[in-house]
């Protein structure tokens, strides 16, 4: 690396700092004597296959042990203008889940409220602790499928089984078969998603099938669910005491706070905009998602300049801003 070059470390120990954490997360660890994983991601970004190598590389020194996955904000939620977001967020939370499944056992922990893929994520894990003031989100878009889709799916849920396909038959003929196909489709990939999940956690075919209708409702989409809605599904959820409930909220805003914290660099007489989407972290691990953005002179984003987004380690040098960003 040419001498001069900002590197990683420069960036983010300089201009954009990462405040430390250890301890709100050594807070949690041993009030809980496991090991601890957490999740944390803006509402800008939706998970993706990027996630995977990141979190594989953290399972693994786990070494097949119980741990605790802390969920913090994570990627988009089920509202109407995070909708599409939240549904591919959603998708790519099903393998993730499956992927901390074969690393092991784990407990979900989720102070407050929960975005669907990490409602996705909670329902893969034994036992899920639930702040007094934590939901946990619908699984199935609020506008999505649109309003016609939706009632002709509150009918046929309303209609005797043996009137359904009669229904199903007069419907595609009056109504756009591609509404109808998607309202349909949604649900039903929402639903195999949640069961898979909540079988991996251990939980028996028919009551994953029963929970995984409750987090797929149609009847009340949009709705979150609280610790006495989910005791009514069936849902293993606990209460966390109140010394650990403390805690958690603490590293809930913790990150709630650093996903908001923007700031820039000049290099090579060019300024860029720099801020974090998303942790992955541990006591003694962290991995880093920035955002890195060609700013004007008053530090805005340029908008004909790409934006890159990469995962890091904010104690290594193996990324230079010449070099491999190419902005």
């Amino acid at each position: 690396m040419a001498e001069g070059t900002p590197s990683l470390s420069t960036i983010l120990d300089g201009s954009v700092p990462v405040v430390g954490n250890r301890e709100r997360l050594e807070a949690v660890a041993i009030t809980r004597g496991r090991p601890l994983v957490a999740l944390a991601a803006s509402p800008r970004v939706r998970l993706d296959s990027a996630w995977i190598p990141q979190l594989y590389d953290i399972l693994s020194g786990l070494a097949g042990e119980t741990f605790d996955l802390f969920l913090g904000p994570l990627g988009p939620h089920a509202r109407a203008s995070e909708a599409e977001r939240a549904g591919d967020s959603v998708g790519e939370a099903g393998r993730l889940t499956g992927l901390l499944a074969d690393h092991g056992r784990y407990e979900a922990l989720v102070p407050l409220e929960a975005s669907p893929a990490a409602t996705l994520m909670a329902l893969g894990a034994d036992r899920v602790w639930l702040g007094p003031a934590a939901t946990l989100a619908p699984l199935l878009p609020p506008d999505a499928p649109d309003a016609t889709a939706r009632a002709l799916l509150e009918l046929l849920a309303a209609a005797p089984p043996e009137t359904r396909p009669a229904a199903l038959a007069r419907w595609w003929g009056e109504y756009d078969p591609r509404t109808l196909g998607l309202a349909i489709r949604q649900r039903h990939d929402a639903m195999a998603l949640a069961r898979r999940c909540l079988r991996s956690g251990g939980a028996p075919p028919e009551a994953a099938a029963g929970i995984a209708a409750g987090f797929t409702a149609i009847e009340e989409p949009g709705l979150a669910l609280g610790l006495a809605d989910c005791r009514t599904l069936g849902l293993p959820v606990h209460p966390p005491g109140p010394g650990l409930y403390r805690s958690l909220v603490a590293l809930h805003r913790y990150y709630a706070r650093m996903l908001e914290v923007e700031g820039e660099m000049n290099f090579d007489q060019r300024r860029y905009a720099v801020a974090y989407d998303a942790f992955i972290d541990t006591p003694s691990e962290r991995r880093v998602l920035l955002r890195v953005t060609r700013a004007d002179d008053h530090g805005r984003p340029l908008r004909e300049s790409p934006t890159v987004w990469r995962w890091v380690r904010p104690s290594g040098r193996e990324i230079a801003i010449d070099q491999v960003m190419e902005l």
